[in-house]
């Protein structure tokens, strides 16, 4: 998400960065990853 939509969505939910963070967190320790940098540019869509 951009920051622009982030900055948005805090006006509907003032909770939401910390329920980012939290989801992350998860994702990373699911993924068995050290650093959130190791996500970047890994998206791979399927042709």
């Amino acid at each position: 998400a951009s920051a622009v939509a982030v900055g948005t969505a805090l006006f509907i939910d003032p909770t939401l960065p910390v329920r980012i963070a939290d989801g992350l967190s998860r994702h990373l320790d699911e993924q068995r990853l050290d650093h959130i940098s190791q996500l970047v540019g890994a998206l791979r869509l399927p042709n």
